[in-house]
């Protein structure tokens, strides 16, 4: 009986011990999960200003493209339009919801801008500037001011040929009626000579 009872005893003593040892282990997950959960606020919080961060600065570039008055259009490697502002959409007169993420040759002729598309895609020409007459389904006639620039570097998804084009058909105009005043302005003086 008394050696029952010194078991006993020893069991209980170490199932207290035990015990003790459980409560330091759960006393310490606690605090270690309270730091995670403290962590982990705050890595909310780091990533919902990053966020707010990327929000603002994509909405202030948006509000760019779309403000500009140069045309702006941005052709991926594989043809896909990514880029396609409200100043490109006026110049060409296509409607910008039909022309993005779609491919170029389904809206426009390879040689649109002067130069084959599918050829600009495939060189590495740092940048290029061209005049050229644009004629419009309808039969609008403009002169465009294209510059390419071919992006080269970095992921696939973002290499392509970015295309700016700006409508010099009123400057081209007012330089030929210059041009023309300046003929007639020296045709009087020689007029008034004689």
């Amino acid at each position: 009986r008394e050696e029952g009872i010194a078991n006993l005893t020893k069991a209980f003593q170490l199932f207290s011990e035990e015990t003790s040892r459980l409560e330091v282990g759960y006393e310490s997950l606690k605090r270690k999960l309270q730091e995670v959960n403290l962590e982990l606020e705050e890595s909310n919080q780091q990533l919902n200003q990053k966020l707010m961060e990327l929000d603002s600065v994509t909405n202030y570039l948006n509000n760019i493209l779309s403000n500009i008055q140069q045309g702006i259009i941005f052709i991926g490697l594989s043809g896909d339009v990514m880029t396609f502002n409200y100043a490109a959409e006026k110049i060409l007169l296509q409607d910008r919801e039909k022309v993005l993420f779609s491919s170029f040759w389904h809206h426009f002729d390879d040689e649109i801008f002067g130069f084959s598309m599918k050829e600009m895609l495939k060189k590495n020409v740092e940048s290029a500037s061209l005049i050229t007459s644009f004629k419009s389904a309808s039969g609008q006639v403009k002169d465009l001011e294209v510059t390419i620039s071919r992006i080269f570097q970095g992921e696939k998804s973002n290499q392509g040929v970015i295309v700016l084009l700006r409508d010099v058909t009123e400057v081209f105009r007012l330089q030929r009626l210059a041009s023309c005043n300046k003929r007639l302005k020296e045709l009087g003086e020689m007029a008034a000579s004689v």
